[in-house]
Formats: C-alpha cells, structure tokens, sequence
C-alpha cells in the first residue's frame, strides 16, 4: 500500500529539518514504524522527551486513520510511560484503529524494543476531518 506523507510534516516530513522522519508500513490494520531514539530529541540526559514519544504514537494512530481511508484530527491523547527511552535504542511504534463511528475515531498504540518489552502506550479520540 501507497505510503501518505506530507514533505513538512514533524512527525513523517522528509523535509523537516528538525523532524522525526519517521517511514510507516501498513499490515493487519496497523500502521507501523521505527525509531532510532536520537539524543537530540532527549529530555533528561540520556531519556527521549515525553513529547516525542506522545507524537511517535499520536503519528501512528493518524496514519492508520488515514489508511483507512478517513482523514481526522486528534481530539484527545491519552499517553502511558511505563519505562524511559533510552537513546539509542531502537523500537517499534505501532497504531491502529479500536472503533470507528461517524464523526469520530478512537485509536490506540504503543511503543516496544526490540524484545518486545512496552515503554508506552496510548489511546486517542479523532475528530473526523471533511479531508
């Protein structure tokens, strides 16, 4: 499947100097990708900020929103550390769609290393957006 991306976007944009970069595949209804953890986007030394690793999952739940054909903004986030990022460290942020009604969209994520291990999770309302 066709990946969407948006040149300028923080989260996905190949031409945001200062973004994330990150490049979503598509399977079983999820939308996922990796991360590398730069230092560059830590809070406490040697810790990925909280907000990068709410926009790591709020990015992922939007593309499988997209995916799915629907295009929708975030109304509310809800975001669960259950351990630091470390930098460095490679993991996989996954979203994917839990219901779908007329005009909004509730969908959830996590964040995972490389054993499988959970360092975050989220779940999120969209508002459904006319495109």
């Amino acid at each position: 499947m066709e990946e969407l991306r948006f040149d300028t976007c923080f989260a996905c944009g190949k031409h945001n100097e200062h973004g994330l970069k990150l490049k979503f595949s598509y399977y079983e209804g999820k939308a996922v990708a990796e991360f590398a953890s730069p230092a560059c986007y830590e809070g406490y030394p040697g810790v990925i900020h909280g907000g990068i690793i709410s926009t790591l999952m709020d990015e992922a739940m939007a593309k499988a929103i997209l995916m799915s054909g629907n295009s929708a903004v975030t109304a509310q986030l809800t975001s669960h550390f259950r351990k630091p990022l470390r930098t460095g460290i490679k993991v996989l942020v996954s979203g994917w769609i839990t219901e779908a009604k007329s005009r909004t969209i509730k969908a959830a994520a996590q964040i995972a290393d490389a054993t499988g291990t959970i360092i975050a999770t989220a779940e999120a309302v969209f508002i459904i957006s006319g495109g």
